[in-house]
């Protein structure tokens, strides 16, 4: 009887399992493995935006990588090694980002010089040449009160025909349109940039920001050197001050004294001489057989620096007495110029060493 009994209530006991959803077993089932399936369970919160806008560097840009020297530097230079007068390469489009807040606590201007530079001053100094133009490269010295430094110098390049300006920010090379009116007004407007990444670039947003502001310039001299404030309408402090050395006094055709210090007679007569062009930083002479085109570059940290890099001759056979080769590994050595007359200029090593002689070819002689 009694086992009839248990097997009556086992019966009835499987009857109700299976007339019962099997889900409600799982009520509120806490234990679910979520995105099993690649599908986002409830149990799975959207994540929240954060506020204000997310800047986000452009897409394929290259990081700068440090490289390591072990060669003593030959000086500071400007980022010019795509060409003077070129337009930058095709940027992506918009211009380069600006992140807010950028730190300015950047070695401010001594204040020796930010006293120099703390009033307005006329676009045309009259202790400037009276042939003095803005035509040319500029190295950007300050920008808004910070110092520029490092062993590479941004800079601008002013192409006063073309009506555009040229240069580099310190990372990314820049250009636009060159806007001039009366009393020294300047506009710096429709700036494109390349959009390199670089993590070193301490000064290039602020170069962008001040390039934008400018609306007008005044020029001024300081001993062997040339100042460019620009200003952007609002206050007497420039927001940008670019410089460069006052050689213009080597424009023109040089005929060769002397090398290393002995007279340069050639054989066939042409007398060695070299033409030196200092607002597109070129060079173009003859070493008395063969023709020779350089550039030229001009530390802005040095007074008197000169230095000729990048020398190219034609190949024409010279006479065993040439002193060509003499000549060109002295070209190569030239690290500055001094006027020592009025027509007369000498050209130096580092240590000092007399290179060259110089003496001006009339303009009618030259031609």
């Amino acid at each position: 009887m009694k086992v009839s009994q248990n097997i009556l209530l086992g019966a009835a006991a499987a009857l109700v399992l299976a007339a019962a959803p099997s889900c409600s077993l799982f009520k509120g089932s806490s234990n679910k493995v979520a995105g099993s399936s690649g599908q986002v369970t409830a149990q799975r919160t959207t994540e929240s935006k954060p506020a204000g806008k997310t800047l986000t560097p452009p897409k394929n840009a290259g990081s700068k990588t440090a490289t390591t020297n072990t060669e003593e530097p030959k000086g500071v230079k400007n980022k010019n090694n795509k060409g003077r007068g070129e337009t930058a390469a095709k940027p992506s489009k918009g211009k380069t980002p600006v992140v807010p807040g950028q730190a300015d606590n950047r070695r401010p201007l001594t204040d020796s010089n930010a006293a120099a530079t703390s009033e307005k001053r006329p676009a045309y100094n009259p202790n400037l040449d009276k042939d003095f133009t803005i035509n040319g490269e500029w190295t950007i010295y300050s920008v808004r009160g910070n110092v520029v430094t490092g062993e590479e110098r941004p800079y601008l390049t002013f192409d006063l025909p073309a009506k555009r300006f040229y240069g580099n920010n310190g990372c990314n090379y820049i250009n636009g349109d060159l806007v001039l009116g009366e009393n020294g007004a300047m506009r710096l407007d429709n700036m494109i940039s390349t959009m390199r990444l670089c993590n070193d670039a301490e000064f290039e947003y602020l170069i962008n920001l001040a390039t934008s502001d400018v609306r007008s310039y005044s020029a001024r001299v300081e001993g062997p050197i040339t100042f460019l404030d620009l200003l952007d309408g609002k206050s007497t402090q420039p927001i940008l001050v670019l410089r460069r050395h006052n050689m213009d006094f080597l424009n023109g055709a040089w005929k060769v004294d002397t090398l290393n210090g002995t007279p340069l007679v050639t054989e066939d007569g042409e007398p060695a001489s070299l033409t030196f062009n200092i607002t597109d930083l070129q060079i173009h002479g003859t070493t008395g057989c063969n023709r020779l085109n350089g550039k030229l570059f001009i530390d802005p940290d040095k007074k008197n620096s000169l230095q000729i890099v990048n020398v190219a001759t034609t190949r024409m056979m010279c006479s065993p007495e040439s002193r060509e080769t003499e000549f060109l590994l002295a070209l190569e050595s030239v690290e500055s110029a001094r006027q020592t007359g009025p027509d007369t200029i000498t050209l130096t090593s580092p240590d000092g060493t007399e290179l060259f002689t110089l003496t001006r070819i009339p303009i009618d002689s030259a031609e």
